[in-house]
C-alpha cells in the first residue's frame, strides 16, 4: 500500500482487508484486492530487514564499484588478481540419427528483415 486512503471501508465481521491497488501506472486503472491480515503482513515484512542488517547488494567488496578492493584482497590471499574465465569444454557435434561426428563448415548470418515505420490508423470522419 502506498497511500493511507488505499484501505476501503468494510463490515467489522469480515476477516479480509480490502484495499485499492493501482493496476497500471499509465492508464491509472485500479482494482480492489482482498487479503487476509496475516497475508498482508507477510507481504509487507518481505521487504523489511531486522535491526542492524543492511542490504548486501549495495555495500562491501562484492559491489560493482569495488573492483580494485577485490583485486587487493585477492593479492593479500596470494591468488591471481584477475582469474581467467572458465570456458566450457568443447563438445563434438554428433548426428542425432547415427551418432557420428559432424564437421563444422561455416556459420550462417542471421536473416534480418527490413521493417518500416508502423502504419498509422486512418481516422474516420466524425
Amino acid at each position: 500500500m502506498q497511500k493511507n486512503d488505499a484501505l476501503t471501508s468494510q463490515p467489522w465481521y469480515q476477516d479480509y482487508l480490502r484495499f485499492v491497488q493501482l493496476k497500471h501506472v499509465g492508464t491509472g486503472k485500479t482494482a480492489v484486492m482482498a487479503l487476509h491480515p496475516h497475508e498482508l503482513i507477510r507481504r509487507w515484512l518481505i521487504h523489511a530487514l531486522p535491526k542492524g542488517f543492511a542490504r548486501v547488494r549495495h555495500y562491501g567488496f562484492m559491489s560493482s564499484a569495488a573492483c580494485r578492493t577485490l583485486e587487493t584482497i585477492r593479492l593479500h590471499l596470494g591468488t591471481d588478481p584477475k582469474p581467467a574465465p572458465q570456458l566450457p569444454e568443447a563438445k563434438p557435434h554428433t548426428c542425432p540419427c547415427c551418432g557420428g561426428n559432424l564437421t563444422f563448415l561455416r556459420e550462417l548470418a542471421p536473416i534480418r528483415l527490413m521493417r518500416g515505420p508502423p502504419k498509422k490508423p486512418r481516422r474516420q470522419p466524425a
